[in-house]
């Protein structure tokens, strides 16, 4: 699954729970699914950015250990987010 499909049924979804948990379960299928979640959560460009934080709260409550920081410095490299050193 990529990001563009990942997209695809964010754009899909409202707030009610049964849809942002059927997301959530697609991207439970395969860890490499988290990355592109997380890519859209940190663009701030993406209309979807709000619905893919409902789909990761979901996600992160199943699979906390995907939320490292090898994924973090993932997404910073590809300029979606910049980490500031306290």
């Amino acid at each position: 699954m990529d990001k563009y499909y990942i997209i695809q049924e964010l754009n899909q979804i409202n707030a009610a729970r049964v849809n942002r948990m059927r997301v959530a379960e697609l991207v439970l299928t395969s860890e490499s699914n988290f990355l592109p979640l997380l890519q859209i959560v940190f663009n701030e460009h993406s209309k979807t950015a709000i619905k893919a934080a409902w789909v990761l709260e979901f996600v992160t409550h199943k699979k906390l250990n995907w939320l490292s920081q090898s994924s973090i410095e993932n997404i910073t490299k590809n300029g979606s987010i910049v980490i500031l050193p306290f």
